[in-house]
This record gives structure tokens, sequence and C-alpha cells, in this order.
């Protein structure tokens, strides 16, 4: 669900509250299903149909898709709802005004009783399969015999309140299309947008659900769309006002773009109240993809671009009069809509989607690994386990990762619930950790702020938030970073530092060093400033604006479990760090905010291979960086007892 004038970030707290009732069904078997099935037919499955796959083809939001044939050999699919989802989906709708208090903090301006009533009854509504078979077949007209839109046939006389029947499509999947030539992907895009945009010119309805998995590619070219259970009727020349507003912000109207903002309820209050100027630039700044002269094509790097008049020097002023701005609960889904359509469209140009799955599959093969039991060198990486590390001198200590993840002693009373919704700074985001960090978070439905020295690697990485490039070796980067996090959602929750680089060499030796990348300083001295200085400068500044119970986490963890000749110098530079946070924990007791020292093994980063001055020595095998990332973020991985058990938490 997107909010305008909320940005990325906080418009997906609201996402991951909303969507926690299907991210939380279980999955339910054949014996089940087959009942809501016989249920809302009045007989068996088997007599109604000649055949049903007893798996299901594909899980839908509030269901699941089995594949089957009519006795007039008609191929239909199936869509079969969750027994008693519609029952707890209206029962918790009645319960949504408990996120009033969130929304008025995060846009004082909002009517919040309207807007949620347009929530609930859409959200409702989309557990009306019958009235989802009448909004397909009103589209399935609309789009009859056009010559690039294919939507299926709807079976009205088998669909019911918990089941709808159309006709089956085989099609490409959108990760499948993302591989497809530019020329494809291009023809599909403008598929896509002109097929949403043009039923909401035409037929005077907003879809509002426009996910990639509703709308497949087909090897004739046309484009299948499905899945209309979420659908709101425009009024009347709603859309002619709004165009308006948009003839404003291309002609640079002030006044035509106040005026039209306030007629259709985005902006209350006189029109002296507020600063034209800024709007306009701000308007400019969120809708610059629709005011394109020539064909655009959208990046992955453009999915964040709409936030820069947020982090300008005119950031604190756009955010003040953003929370000021309501929303029309008529523009509910159709600016949902907008935004889906345009993050679809800047996700086709990456090929990151695969990478993502295997990512996933090697965490998973991670996770299986940790369950075994502890090996030395030879084996895989140890188990996660909990306890001290025992490990003496130029040994490796025989336990595990959780026994290196130690936590700086704060208030007991500080409980962690939950990653979802909660705002995390994540800093050195496209480092090997970083990286694995940044995928685990957004797994787990945390709104990221990421913060990266590589602009081309920052924009690519394969998940949505706040971006911001720089050199966190200044202070003014660092604070520009905390507070770019900060305002994403009005505060922050967890900041998470992963910087860090590497040098060897004999200790007098470091100082004539020169990095081959920076050549003007000293090993030493980058040593110090990026795996302490960093770390405390971002710490301190965190620290004024964490929000109590919230977390500060400094990854101290060393490339070498040994004390290997050549590291003595990383080696100090990681351990004034882990002072550092000692003392920060006694000074954030007050704040009731936890300090973190998260001190896994040797990780399998490639760190080592790329260092700033010498040459690495023969190291052993680090673990894999996306089991630590989800150590940290789940300590439920390792033991029950685990330090680090609770040490994350989300502030409703």
């Amino acid at each position: 669900m997107e909010f305008p004038g909320l940005d990325e970030d906080q418009s997906a707290h609201l996402q991951a509250r909303l969507a926690s009732l299907r991210d939380s069904v279980p999955a339910v078997g054949w014996k089940q299903m087959r009942k809501v099935l016989a249920s809302d037919w009045g007989e068996q499955p088997e007599r109604v149909l000649e055949h049903i796959d007893t798996e299901p083809a594909a899980a839908a939001s509030i269901g699941q898709v089995y594949r089957g044939w009519t006795h007039d050999g008609r191929e239909v699919a199936i869509k079969v709802q969750y027994p008693g989802i519609a029952e707890s989906v209206e029962a918790d709708m009645r319960n949504l005004l408990l996120l009033s208090p969130l929304l008025r903090q995060l846009m004082p301006g909002l009517e919040v009783k309207d807007v949620l009533a347009e929530l609930r009854e859409r959200i409702v509504e989309e557990c009306d399969y019958e009235l989802e078979a009448s909004n397909h077949r009103r589209v399935e007209r609309f789009c009859r015999g056009h010559p690039f839109v294919l939507v299926p046939t709807v079976d009205t006389e088998l669909s019911r309140r918990r089941v709808l029947v159309i006709d089956w499509v085989d099609r490409m999947s959108f990760d499948e299309v993302t591989r497809q030539p530019d020329a494809v992907r291009d023809r599909y895009a403008q598929i896509v947008y002109r097929f949403f945009h043009g039923t909401a010119l035409e037929l005077g309805v907003a879809l509002g659900d426009p996910h990639p998995g509703n709308y497949l590619l087909g090897a004739d070219g046309h484009v299948a769309f499905f899945d209309f259970g979420m659908m709101r009727r425009l009024p009347p020349g709603y859309l002619r006002r709004e165009a308006v507003i948009a003839h404003g912000v291309r002609e640079g109207e002030q006044a035509t773009v106040i005026a039209g903002m306030r007629e259709l309820g985005y902006r209350p209050g006189e029109p002296s109240e507020w600063d034209g100027e800024l709007l306009l630039d701000y308007m400019r700044e969120v809708s610059w993809w629709l005011h394109a002269e020539e064909p655009l094509r959208l990046a992955p790097e453009d999915l964040w671009r709409s936030t820069e008049a947020l982090r300008d020097q005119d950031a604190r002023n756009h955010i003040l009069q953003l929370r000021r701005m309501t929303l029309p609960p008529e523009a509910l889904l159709l600016r949902r809509m907008e935004g889906l359509l345009f993050q679809t469209a800047a996700m086709m140009r990456t090929r990151s989607l695969g990478q993502v799955a295997a990512r996933a599959d090697r965490r998973s093969r991670a996770r299986r690994r940790a369950r075994r039991p502890a090996r030395r060198l030879a084996g895989p990486p140890p188990p996660l386990t909990a306890g001290p590390s025992r490990g003496g001198r130029g040994q490796l200590a025989s336990g595990s990762v959780s026994q290196r993840f130690r936590t700086a002693r704060t208030p007991a009373a500080i409980q962690v619930h939950s990653l979802r919704g909660a705002s995390v700074l994540l800093c050195d985001a496209t480092g090997g950790i970083g990286t694995a960090l940044a995928l685990e978070l957004h797994s787990r439905g945390a709104a990221l702020t990421l913060a990266a020295r590589n602009a081309s690697r920052l924009a690519s990485l394969p998940v949505p938030g706040a971006r911001i490039v720089g050199d966190l070796r200044s202070a003014e980067a660092c604070t520009q970073a905390v507070n770019l996090a900060a305002s994403q959602t009005g505060s922050l929750n967890v900041h998470i530092n992963a910087v860090g680089v590497v040098a060897f060499g004999s200790t007098p030796n470091y100082p004539p060093m020169r990095t081959h990348r920076r050549p003007r300083t000293a090993a030493m001295e980058d040593l110090l400033q990026t795996n302490a200085l960093v770390p405390m400068m971002l710490a301190g500044r965190a620290l004024t604006v964490l929000r109590p119970g919230g977390a500060i986490v400094n990854i101290s963890g060393v490339i070498a479990e040994q004390n290997l000749p050549g590291i003595t110098a990383y080696g100090a530079s990681k351990a004034a760090v882990r002072a550092f946070d000692q003392a920060l924990a006694r000074e954030a007791r007050h704040s009731k905010v936890r300090v973190i020292d998260a001190r896994p093994p040797p990780i399998d980063t490639g760190l080592a291979g790329r260092p700033i001055a010498g040459r690495a020595p023969a190291l052993g095998e680090g673990i894999a960086p996306e089991h630590v990332a989800s150590v940290i973020c789940d300590p439920r991985a390792g033991r029950q007892g685990s330090s680090v058990r609770r040490f994350l938490m989300v502030h409703a």
C-alpha cells in the first residue's frame, strides 16, 4: 500500500504492519482446502470437475491456486481461499484504528479515520471472491479482443465467495521477463502501464494490486492480467482534476498546484499557509519520471531518486510541510497502483532476482549446517551455540559464531520482538557482510537506510530503502547518514555498522606504507580511522536519535582467530571498538539503548584479498556471511540461551 507524502521506508513500515496477515498464513494441505471447495460448491470437487491437481500450482495472497479441467474439457485455474482467513481479516480490520497513533505521528495532517475506513473496506472486499469475479468479468469485457492484453474468462457459475475459477493460461513469470532482451522488456513494461492507466482513464476504476505476479507474458506476446479483488471506482471527473495538478507541476505553476491539491483534499488549510515554491519543488522531485519528454527506461537506482528532496539542504522544510498533507480516500488505490508500477518497471532492468534466490538458498544451507555437530577447520564452519569463547592464544576457539557475539551490559527490561517495520541504518551495505545483512534485514521487513561509498554498487543492491553515498570517515558524512535514516520514519530503531578495512605487515612498517586506493593516507591511520573512529562517530551520532529500546550494533570480528604475524595493527583497531562499545553501553543505559558488540569468527567475504596494504598470510576457511547475517538478525538460529537472543527491537 503506497502512501503519498510518506517516503519509501515509512510506506514500507505501514505495508509490513498491514501485510502481517498475509505473511503469517501457514501452508494449508489439500484435505482442508478440499473442504472449502466442497462447502462452497455443495458437492465433492471430484464431481464438479473432471480432474483437479491436489498440489497447488501457486500461492495467492489469501489462498492457493489449483489446476483443473472441467467436464467440457476446459483447463481452469481454481483459486481457493484459506479456511477462516476472511473472518480473521475482517476481525483484524475492525481493530485497524490501533494504527491511528502511528499514522498521526508520521503525518499529523492525515485524516486518519477516513483513510483507515477506506483501507478496511478495500481489504475486506478482497476476501469476497464473488465480488472479485464480478470485477474480473467487467475488466474482461472491457479488454475483450485487445491486440496485446488478455484477461482470462471467469467462470461465474463455479465461482463462489471463497472460490474463483478462471481459464488457465501458460505464461512467463516476471523473473523470466527480467532475463529477456531489452526490446521484450520494454514492450512488456509499456503494455503493463497502458493496461492499468487505461482502465483508470477509460473504465473509471483503480486496480490496486499491480503486483508483478498478477500479469504474465505469453509466448504469443500477449500479457495476461488477473486478480481484481482490490478495485475502487473513481468519482466522475476525478482524473481530470488530478491532470490539472500534473499540468501545474510540469509548467511550474505554483498557484495551480496548490489550488488543485486543495480541491482534491491533499492539502488542508488556506493557500497562504503553504510554501508554494517548496511544494512545487517536492512534486517535481517525486514525479520526475512522469514528466520525461522522451521515452524513459527505468533502472533499479531510480527507485530512490524520488527521495532526493528529503536529503538536500531543504530536507527539514520538505518533511515538515509533507507531514501536514493528507490523503484523499479516493486516491489510496490510485497512488498504490502508481507506486507499484514504478517499482516494477525499475526492477525489470535488474538481473539480480536469481542471485537473491541463490543467496536465500545458500542461507538456508548454512542454517542446516548450523544444526550439525561442531567440527574443526578441516570441515564445514562450526555450528551456532552459546557460551563464552575458550579458545587459547594461536588456537581456533572450538565453539561457534554465537560464542563470539558479545553483548555489552544493558537494562534487561529491553525486550526484542521483530524486525518488521523497524527503521534500520546499515553502514557499508555493499561489502560482503553488509550485502548479506541488507538482504536478510529486507527479508524480515525492516525499513532500511543504506550507506556506502560505491554509488553504482549501492544503487544495484536489490532491496528497497533510502540510499546515501559518501565517505564515512568524515564526521559530516556520518551525521548525514544518521539524519537521513531518522528522517525516513521520524525515528531510528537500529544502527548496524559493517564498515571495515584490513592491512597486513609488521608493526614497524605500517607508518610509511601507503594504500593503493588512497595514496595520501598511511595504512596505520587508515586502519584506525576506518575500523575504530568511523564506528565511534556513527554510534555517537546514532545515540542522539535512537528510540528507547533501540540498538547499536558494531561488528568487531576479525579475519583470523589466531594471533598471526602481520595483523597486529588491524587487531588493535578492532579491539578499540570493543573497548568503546563497553564504555558506550554505560552511557546508553540512560537512553535505554542496547549496545551490541558482534564478534563472529572469520567470515568468507573476500576482505582479506583486498587489503589496503600488504599481503594476506595463509588463512583458514571462513564462515558464510549469510550465516552470520542470519544470526545477527534472528538469534533463534543459535541456541535459545544465546547472548544475542534479544538485541533487536521494532518500536511499533
